[in-house]
């Protein structure tokens, strides 16, 4: 089972496959990540994550890079592509005649690095009925993931299950939230 809200994730070790150099990851979720862009201004997004939403024409393409970094080569690829409970999930399979791609593994496997991100392009989205500056990604296209130090969807990460946190505090921060709590950060940069 994958992250949900009010959930909190953290590495199956025994799901990662040290001789094949496999590793089972959650790409994105529904999640919300905020956004900047000149239409809008600020906004949280969320990935609609449904067959009709999410175009997967490049899935068997699909390269494992670093930190976004597209001007270096990809130390992997992904198998096992797939949308299952409102998220986007595969297996990672790293590139083991590289040098850098097996110190990235090496680093994922002993749990120092354990965040995903992905790059996408969105081609449509609306808004949320009754939620301010809340948009819905409702066509979105698959364009590369990244093993990254800091994630946009903190429940994209590796080898995941799933732990109820029902008995334990979950702090959640909205946009509103955000702008009050930092006004004069805000203020500055928007």
């Amino acid at each position: 089972m994958g992250c949900s809200v009010g959930s909190q994730c953290y590495i199956d070790k025994s799901g990662i496959d040290v001789e094949n150099y496999k590793v089972p990851v959650i790409l994105s979720d529904e999640s919300k990540v905020l956004r900047f862009d000149w239409e809008n201004g600020l906004y949280e997004l969320i990935l609609e994550h449904s067959k009709k939403a999410v175009d997967l024409s490049r899935a068997d393409i699909l390269p494992l890079l670093v930190q976004h970094n597209s001007e270096a080569l990809p130390i992997g690829t992904f198998e096992d592509i797939r949308l299952e409970d409102k998220k986007l999930k595969a297996t990672a399979i790293f590139d083991d005649e590289d040098e850098f791609a097996m110190k990235i593994f090496k680093k994922v496997s002993k749990g120092f690095m354990k965040s995903l991100s992905v790059g996408k392009m969105v081609n449509a989205k609306e808004p949320v009925k009754g939620k301010d500056n809340v948009f819905k990604a409702t066509s979105w296209e698959l364009q590369e993931a990244s093993f990254v130090t800091i994630p946009a969807i903190p429940t994209a990460k590796v080898g995941l299950k799933q732990e109820d946190l029902s008995q334990k505090e979950s702090k959640t921060m909205t946009l509103e939230k955000l702008q009050q709590e930092h006004s004069d950060l805000y203020q500055e940069v928007f």
